[in-house]
């Protein structure tokens, strides 16, 4: 777990962890899911999925039921 001080940090982070979890997968991670928070849909981020082929899906705002189930729990 990382806590950030800016939310400004969270590509950088994404970056490292993306890295991490496919070495130790040894697959290639196709999908990233998230909320619409400002630090997910930004141009930068957008342009890191276009870099390395993965898919952004969001969940449409207001809509407690598509959050995960450890969300739900907080």
């Amino acid at each position: 777990m990382v806590f950030l001080q800016n939310t400004s940090d969270l590509l950088s982070e994404y970056k490292k962890w993306l890295t991490k979890a496919q070495l130790h997968t040894g697959t290639k991670i196709e999908v990233l899911r998230s909320d619409n928070g400002g630090e997910y849909v930004s141009n930068a981020f957008k342009a890191h999925h276009d870099e390395n082929g993965t898919t952004h899906q969001t969940t449409v705002p207001d809509t407690p039921q598509q959050n995960g189930v450890a969300k739900r729990l907080n």
